[in-house]
């Protein structure tokens, strides 16, 4: 019997999806020289795979070429990666875990359960996926664990066995992201000329990663802690595994709330569960099989179920995260800096430019995850949709998501016409300013052209038969001009004020 953790963690890297369905050809492309340039970045991997480099036939091959397959032309991760069997972070994630142990299961009756348990250092693995989202798998062999476990401790012990499993995922991936992806990704994007027009990497930043929840909840500066999402467990029965079987499926499935599912699992020797959490699958369904080209098979008879419950916790990983980049854009576009400073024209309209790429990466990442169930093999895509109903998938996250890219277009236009209207209020206060400039430039020229004129025989001749209010302007004090001209531009900003006001209540 074999323990499968599954941990869901956030990474910083991101595919820009428009450039990508744009531009296809060129993507591929992109990943063909960013797979060749990574060769000297490796050395910490056992293997490294591109999964979107693409071979020269696999572009003339049809989408639909057999129902017998899975038919995505593009897989959903871009990135696979074998952790060494012989990498020091194994032993360091393991005796973190045990450090981490809550109280009660840290005591010497517990602890001598880990003796028991054995790590399959080849299982390691970690796939990158759009949308900062990464899924760690490993498996634990507990054949030992399961042989020696008296019926009356099945409970306790499984229990143990659970938050060990959680917190031995939660450390393992936050080190191999921490020591090696968050640099191998950087070092490996940094080689390639066009990375940028396809590749989102969020450079790390300690601020940012606290409020978009990047980071765990008293983490340092110093430590580049992701947050894990969660820590799948799954139960991996052999023929063999009889010993307190019926009672350990019971324990292992009681969350579910399904009691025909538990029955089952408990008689069915070819059965699977898959729940929130807590999974089971009955008669050698290895995870860790290797391809010829060294990626992860899943064998049969649970292959579909395997390949849906992946797909499965990607697009839930990928909503949750696209969930809290929404909420969190949305909150900074209502916080003011400083609490009182009043934002800049710049800025909002920078932060209306944020909350349109949260809003075309929600739009397009709900249009793949509706079109790709065209491309699934039958099961898989049943079998999917059976998960996501469990987990309440469409009311839970993805309403969500589609209710707040609502509240970020709102949002957008407040934006906008704010910016406008700043906009149009300057605009009024250069034309006011140039307009009371130009009153007081007139009644200046004025002065100055009834001056010149009592000095003109010819002028003076040509105006005395009329009232002349240029002489009368001319004949008053340069101050009275000033004093005027001031009344004026007094005059007219309080009209301008007033009519101001009147526009703002409207």
């Amino acid at each position: 019997m074999k323990l499968h953790l599954m941990a869901s963690f956030r990474t910083n890297f991101s595919l820009k999806d428009e450039e990508v369905l744009a531009s296809s050809e060129a993507y591929q492309l992109f990943w063909n020289d960013l797979a060749d340039r990574a060769e000297d970045i490796k050395q910490n991997f056992g293997k490294v795979l591109f999964l979107h480099k693409a071979k020269e036939r696999d572009g003339r091959l049809s989408r639909f070429r057999s129902v017998s397959t899975d038919s995505l032309l593009r897989s959903l991760h871009v990135v696979e990666i074998h952790i060494r069997s012989d990498c020091e972070i194994l032993e360091t994630a393991w005796a973190q875990a045990k450090d981490r142990l809550p109280g009660h299961f840290a005591v010497p009756e517990y602890l001598t359960v880990l003796d028991k348990l054995k790590l399959i250092r080849e299982s390691v693995s970690v796939r990158i996926y759009n949308n900062f989202v990464a899924l760690l798998q490993v498996d634990i062999d507990i054949s030992d664990f399961v042989n020696e476990l008296p019926k009356a401790d099945v409970a306790d012990h499984l229990e143990f066995l659970q938050e060990f499993g959680v917190t031995f995922g939660e450390c393992i991936s936050q080190l191999i992201y921490r020591r090696h992806i968050y640099d191998f990704m950087d070092a490996a994007i940094k080689k390639c000329s066009v990375a940028d027009r396809f590749v989102f990497i969020d450079r790390f930043d300690f601020d940012s990663a606290v409020s978009n929840a990047l980071l765990a909840e008293g983490s340092r500066k110093d430590e580049q802690m992701v947050r894990v999402n969660w820590v799948t467990r799954t139960l991996l029965v052999e023929s063999q595994d009889d010993n307190n079987l019926e009672t350990i499926i019971d324990h292992w499935l009681k969350d579910s709330g399904d009691q025909k599912l538990i029955d089952e699992a408990r008689n069915d020797p070819g059965a699977c569960a898959i729940r929130w959490l807590n999974y089971l699958f009955r008669e050698q369904s290895y995870t860790w099989k290797r391809k010829d080209d060294g990626a992860i098979d899943y064998a049969r008879p649970f292959a579909d179920e395997w390949q849906a419950m992946l797909n499965a916790q990607y697009y839930y990983a990928a909503f949750e995260a696209l969930n809290d980049s929404l909420t969190s854009t949305l909150s900074h576009s209502y916080r003011k800096p400083g609490g009182t400073v009043t934002r800049s024209t710049a800025d909002l309209r920078e932060l209306g430019r944020q909350l349109e790429q949260d809003i075309i990466t929600a739009n397009l990442a709900t249009l793949e995850y509706h079109n790709n169930y065209a491309y699934y093999k039958r099961e898989v895509g049943n079998t999917m949709k059976e998960i996501m109903k469990g987990w309440d998938f469409d009311e839970a996250i993805l309403k969500e998501v589609t209710r707040k890219t609502t509240l970020c277009e709102q949002r957008i236009d407040e934006l906008h016409k704010k910016a406008e209207s700043r906009s149009g209020f300057y605009s009024d206060l250069l034309l006011l300013a140039i307009a009371l400039i130009s009153v007081s430039a007139f009644l200046f020229q004025i002065n100055e052209y009834g001056r010149t004129m009592s000095h003109n025989a010819e002028l003076a001749v040509y105006e005395s038969n009329t009232w002349n209010l240029i002489q009368f302007i001319s004949e008053r004090p340069t101050d009275f001009v000033i004093w005027l001209s001031l009344a004026l531009i007094v005059i007219f900003g309080a009209l301008y004020a007033w009519f101001r006001r009147l526009k703002v209540m409207d």
